[in-house]
């Protein structure tokens, strides 16, 4: 009736699917339970997310996620419309990923990530806000073809800002970067 999602991960090789989908105004809270932190990979049917939502009809769901150990905490791939709210925090690898989409995301609060916090690519995505904070590689990383739009980026403390690569285009607005080694990678 709340329209709420708890899943609670016992292990580090968990992992959630959800596929051609139609979801609209949830939110799924991602718990990580899981006493043993491991430091490997375990991509389960080649699928890089703890949570992947594929072939999937999104409109304005929220997801929260902390301290996951998997290659990307959310992967999202061949799916359509919009996130309201995405907060992860503590990522292994990547925080969140997007392959082959056409999304929009309304609010981003990502830190702690030790690789990318926001990976786009093969896709048109629009970002309308976002907070990232300590990423271990790229802020943003747009690439394969990819069309971006960001309005009201914020970041710092990581590596690089933003990569745009792979014949992408990003139309980028109203930045504030702080304590970055590089960025703008072009």
């Amino acid at each position: 009736k709340k329209k709420i999602i708890d899943l609670n991960y016992f292990s580090n090789l968990g992992r959630t699917i959800i596929f051609d989908s139609k979801i609209d105004t949830w939110t799924i809270k991602m718990n990580n339970l899981s006493k043993n932190k491991n430091n490997e990979f375990d991509n389960i049917y080649n699928l890089t997310g703890c949570l992947t939502l594929i072939d999937s009809s999104i409109k304005n769901i929220k997801i929260f996620g902390n301290n996951f150990n998997c290659e990307d905490t959310v992967n999202l791939i061949r799916s359509n419309g919009s996130l309201s709210y995405i907060e992860i925090k503590n990522a292994k690898s990547d925080a969140l990923d997007a392959d082959f989409s056409q999304l929009t995301f309304k609010n981003l609060d990502i830190s702690n990530s030790y690789n990318d916090c926001l990976d786009l690519s093969f896709g048109n995505y629009t970002i309308e806000s976002t907070n990232l904070k300590k990423c271990g590689d790229k802020s943003i990383s747009i690439g394969e073809k990819s069309n971006i739009s960001i309005n009201n980026l914020k970041t710092e403390n990581s590596n690089t800002g933003i990569a745009v690569k792979d014949s992408s285009y990003a139309n980028i607005n109203n930045v504030f970067m702080s304590n970055l080694d590089t960025c703008l990678s072009v």
